[in-house]
Order: C-alpha cells, then sequence, then structure tokens
C-alpha cells in the first residue's frame, strides 16, 4: 500500500533529482553519481514546450493547435521516451516502488503535471499527451471514409470493459504471488509499449495490430474500450467531480457551445456520456478534454442530434 513514508521518500528523492537535473548541484542523497548525465537541457525544453503548447492550445480552443501537440506527443513521448505514461507506473506507485519516477526528474514531473491535470481539469493527458492515443486518432481521421458507427447502447456496454481491465489488473496485483504475471498482463493490454519500444511478446504485437486496425473504424477504441491507465484517470476525473458536487450541491449546468462539424465531432462520441451524468452532478469520465466545454455541443432533452449535420 502507499503510505507516508513513501510518499514522503519520493517527495525526497524527487527533490533532490530536481536540484541536481534543473540547477546542475550535487545532491547529498545520490549515492553513485559515477554514470549520471545531466539531460535536463533537452528533456526538460521538450516536456515545458509540450505542456506549455497543449495547455495554451485547449485554453484558446485552438484545434490546429492540438494537432500539432499530438504531433510532438507521438514523437517525444512515444519515440524518444519509450510510450509515456503507463499502468506499470500505477502499479509501481501502488506498491510504494517509486524508483520509476525518481529515476529522472523528466519522469517525476510528467507523472505530477498528469495528476494536477487530472484532478483540475480531467483527462488531459489522454487528450491531448499520449502518444498512443494521438496515433490512433490520426489514423482515425486519415480513413474518416471507413468510420463504423458503433450502436450507443453497445458502445455503453463496450466502455465498461476497461474498468474490467482495470479491477483484473488491481486484483492481480493484490493478490497474485508472481510479479511477472501482473507486468505480464499489462504488456497484452497496453500495446504502446509495444510498439514505441520495438520489444513484445507475439501476442503483444497481436494486440498492437488488432488496435491500430480497430482505431481506423471506430476512434479511438483502444481509448474507449479497453486502456487501464484511462480507466484509472477517469476514476479520478469522476471522484473529484463528485468531491465538487458534494461540496457545492450544484450540478453543472452543461454550456452550450458550436462544434465544428468538419472536425469529426468528439473523437470519443462522449459528449451524450457527459451530457447524462451532467444531469447527476458529476462527469462521466469518458471526456479526454480535448476542448474547452464551451467547444462541444450538450444536446438538450428534446434537441436533435449531438453533432451538427455536414452538408
Amino acid at each position: 500500500s502507499i503510505t507516508s513514508s513513501a510518499i514522503s521518500r519520493s517527495i525526497k528523492v524527487g527533490r533532490d533529482i530536481v536540484i541536481s537535473e534543473v540547477l546542475s548541484i550535487e545532491s547529498t542523497t545520490r549515492a553513485d553519481d559515477s554514470t549520471w548525465r545531466p539531460l535536463w537541457s533537452l528533456n526538460w525544453f521538450l516536456l515545458l514546450a509540450i505542456a506549455l503548447v497543449a495547455l495554451s492550445a485547449y485554453f484558446l480552443n485552438s484545434q490546429t493547435l492540438r494537432f500539432v501537440v499530438l504531433g510532438m506527443a507521438l514523437l517525444f513521448f512515444g519515440y524518444l521516451e519509450g510510450g509515456g505514461l503507463s499502468f506499470h507506473d500505477v502499479i509501481n506507485l501502488i506498491e510504494g516502488d517509486l524508483s520509476v519516477f525518481t529515476a529522472t526528474a523528466t519522469r517525476f514531473v510528467l507523472a505530477c503535471f498528469v495528476l494536477l491535470t487530472s484532478i483540475l481539469i480531467g483527462r488531459f493527458y489522454c487528450g491531448w499527451l499520449c502518444p498512443f492515443g494521438a496515433l490512433t486518432e490520426m489514423l482515425s481521421r486519415a480513413c474518416k471514409r471507413l468510420r463504423f458507427h458503433v450502436p450507443s447502447r453497445t458502445d455503453k456496454w463496450l466502455r465498461l470493459l476497461k474498468y474490467l481491465v482495470l479491477i483484473i489488473i488491481l486484483l492481480a496485483v493484490f493478490f497474485a504471488s508472481q510479479s511477472h504475471l501482473t507486468e505480464g498482463m499489462v504488456d497484452v493490454v497496453e500495446p504502446f509499449g509495444t510498439l514505441f519500444t520495438l520489444s513484445g511478446s507475439f501476442l503483444a504485437w497481436v494486440m498492437v495490430a488488432f488496435f491500430l486496425i480497430a482505431s481506423v473504424f471506430v476512434p479511438r477504441a483502444y481509448c474507449r474500450y479497453v486502456c487501464p491507465l484511462g480507466a484509472f484517470l477517469a476514476l479520478i476525473t469522476i471522484g473529484v467531480s463528485f468531491v465538487r458536487y458534494l461540496f457545492s450541491r450544484l450540478a453543472p449546468t452543461p454550456r452550450h457551445g458550436k462544434l465544428d462539424a468538419t472536425l469529426g465531432g468528439c473523437p470519443m462520441d462522449a459528449i451524450l456520456h457527459e451530457s447524462s451524468w451532467a444531469e447527476m452532478g458529476v462527469k462521466s469520465g469518458e471526456c479526454i478534454v480535448c476542448t474547452p466545454p464551451i467547444g462541444c455541443r450538450l444536446p438538450e432533452r428534446d434537441a436533435g442530434p449531438a453533432h451538427p449535420s455536414s452538408s
């Protein structure tokens, strides 16, 4: 379990690494620095640039900048960093193993940024920084003529699958005696690790091919139905919105804006889900905040289609 001592240790080691990499000051807690070389000049610049552009594009509601950010995230977090955050990181956090987060300042700050934006905004990482999500969305938009509409009832039940995957992995973490079994499960259900590191089992590569092909027909199919990290961040979004509702006692009022039909609408088809959950005063967790709420059309009870039809 996550203990106060583990959190304290994480903060202390993270502080030491940030001091070492950013300020180039040797830390007294670093036992062996013989092979360590500061890489902050490149990694920190790229991480800061992507984060600033992403936040600027979000608040400016610029879809053009968003696709620039998706391209940057695909290259940096995907091919340079090996896939970005993973559910392996969540498992390490649960087990109190914080070595991954404190290995480099970039990793430590990225994890903090994802947690902070998940609390304040929602699934910002999913919609803006996830390299596999960026790749699958680009594939879907490049093959718009091949899109398949999943019936709403089927779509609703399939979205629960990612929470089932999350529960199964967490049960394995708490009750499995061999950690490599859990790691193997995550490697199979997280295709981006295999794709971006070019390393994985045959089954993992089969899953990579399956999800890439599925995303051509169903936008962000993996993000919608399977991703355990997305499910984890969605639970954070739901929990935070529920706490806010308890304190405010006021359900959030849907804000109505104009969604450009030429952009293909919501890549997660989350608008209807968010609209129905908003009546209960909480968020559904399906929205990946690819645009501020003002940029989405939340349908009225007696309204027509959620998206404006293109001629």
